[in-house]
């Protein structure tokens, strides 16, 4: 069961946030540890049509600081770009200059998900109806836009006040 859901989140994530088409060509950087999460996406692209290229990154090789040799010369025609990787805090760097290698393309997209795991697309935050999330995003968006400060608390007491007025918001899901 956790194998269809992984599957059918990975599905819903590429064709609804990234609006894969079979002409889409994807690269999906991956490791030992984020393998099953990159075989769940893989299946869903090949199911669409794309075409599929992955790079496994060996633990021998970690942590990373410099993006690896051969790494760049993948994103040659490549139109989507998955990082499923775990998320190595002496790694940060590495996935800095990963993700703005990956912007100088200008028309790739990236779904960059650093320390996602199995449980996150079966029962967390992958498993969701983006349809429902683009729509609360929207409308929080709408209330903010009249809004001078937003306010956010917490049952433990904890309360925090932030100054919103006239600052520009957007969300990452789903176009409008």
């Amino acid at each position: 069961m956790g194998k269809d859901k992984m599957n059918s989140a990975a599905d819903a994530a590429l064709n609804e946030l990234l609006e894969v088409s079979s002409k889409d060509k994807i690269l999906i950087l991956y490791d030992i540890h984020s393998s099953a999460v990159a075989d769940a996406f893989t299946g869903a692209a090949e199911s669409s049509g794309c075409s599929v290229v992955s790079y496994i990154i060996k633990e021998s090789e970690r942590p990373l600081t410099q993006i690896p040799s051969g790494l760049p010369e993948l994103l040659k025609d490549k139109t989507i770009v998955f990082n499923i990787i775990k998320a190595f805090p002496e790694e940060i760097n590495f996935r800095i200059k990963w993700i703005f290698k990956i912007e100088e393309k200008k028309n790739i997209r990236c779904a960059h998900m650093p320390g996602i795991t199995a449980k996150m697309m079966t029962g967390g935050s992958m498993n969701i109806d983006y349809k429902a999330m683009q729509e609360k995003g929207s409308s929080l968006l709408k209330e903010f836009k009249k809004a001078d400060y937003l306010r956010i608390t917490a049952k433990a007491g904890t309360g925090l006040r932030l100054g919103i007025k006239g600052r520009p918001f957007t969300h990452d899901v789903i176009p409008e």
